[in-house]
């Protein structure tokens, strides 16, 4: 059970890492956002919830923003747009009370007294995202390559032993020999 749990995610590892590639070369060209807004009754708080891809950055905004007209409508629930305006959210993070190295970067606006609208915003490289993903494929491919290599040359599968001269169980740890193990003549 523990193998196949190990073996989905690093399957969805994996189709996540070939995502956020795509995403990253996208990124250069559009900038894509997945919002989903919770108006404001009334007079009130609008809140905003955001993921967005921008120039080789991927962030998360969450925002409130206060409402101070009567009658103020706007767009409300998922909101998906792409458009080829970018909105340069790694260069504007320096300039809105926050910090921004090596596209890791972290904004927010509850320090500004006065401000009409509050947000916190996180922005970190596709290419970090990208990495992260990739760790679990990593793994599991090292792992199958080690396997097939065992089998292949007739190494014990639990310790690597050479099973040449062996009979029924590997003599250095005990496991039993599977019958379709190939036995390669000694030299």
């Amino acid at each position: 059970m523990k193998k196949l749990f190990f073996n989905v995610m690093a399957s969805l590892s994996f189709l996540f890492c070939v995502a956020m590639a795509g995403l990253w070369v996208r990124s250069y060209w559009k900038c894509d956002k997945l919002k989903y807004v919770i108006p404001a009754y009334i007079l009130g708080d609008s809140t905003t919830y955001c993921m967005f891809s921008d120039y080789g950055s991927a962030g998360v905004l969450y925002s409130k923003r206060i409402v101070t007209m009567p009658g103020f409508t706007e767009d409300s629930g998922f909101i998906i747009d792409s458009n080829n305006a970018h909105d340069g959210n790694a260069k504007a993070l320096n300039t809105r009370g926050g910090w921004c190295h090596l596209g890791l970067g972290y904004a927010n606006t509850t320090r500004m007294p006065g401000a009409r609208s509050k947000f916190h915003a996180v922005l970190i490289p596709h290419w970090l995202l990208l990495l992260l993903f990739a760790i679990l494929p990593t793994i599991r491919f090292v792992r199958f390559r080690g396997f097939r290599h065992r089998v292949q040359n007739g190494l014990c599968l639990n310790c690597g032993y050479d099973l040449r001269a062996s009979e029924d169980r590997c003599p250095e740890c005990g496991t039993p020999i599977p019958a379709d193990v190939k036995r390669m003549p000694l030299e």
